[in-house]
């Protein structure tokens, strides 16, 4: 999973693929939070379903007639917050995508990146049975 989590205000100056949230982001974070949410009911953790729009395109951010409408934006939202949940992780993320900032769209991804790195290091700690473990 790519996590891009480093936006700077230099980013936005320059007109930097960074500086600006694009359909490669939203696809992005959309298609972390649905493999977040598998690699969770992997787990045998409870996590409920949700929605995904994983097609977005750079056409529907500059049209008036396709732009993405607030309750498309709070599903996104909504859904990161809901894996995070899942795991019992509560971060740090903006309340809305209108205006979102540089720090905010930098914790959508530190929040996903985070929970990622949990479950790596969940996986890592399970304990399987064997003969050092079973005696046998």
């Amino acid at each position: 999973m790519e996590f891009v989590t480093d936006r700077s205000e230099r980013d936005l100056l320059e007109g930097t693929s960074k500086g600006c949230y694009q359909a490669q982001d939203l696809n992005r974070v959309e298609t972390n939070t649905r493999e977040l949410a598998q690699k969770i009911r992997g787990m045998g953790y409870a996590c409920p379903d949700f929605a995904s729009k994983l097609d977005w395109k750079l056409e529907e951010l500059f049209s008036p007639a396709t732009w993405p409408v607030q309750e498309q934006m709070e599903r996104y939202l909504e859904n990161v917050r809901t894996v995070s949940a899942a795991y019992g992780l509560a971060p740090e993320l903006p309340g809305s995508m209108d205006r979102l900032t540089l720090e905010g769209a930098n914790n959508i991804e530190k929040a996903l990146e985070s929970l990622a790195l949990c479950m790596e290091n969940t996986e890592k700690a399970f304990l399987y049975c064997g003969e050092t473990q079973a005696g046998g």
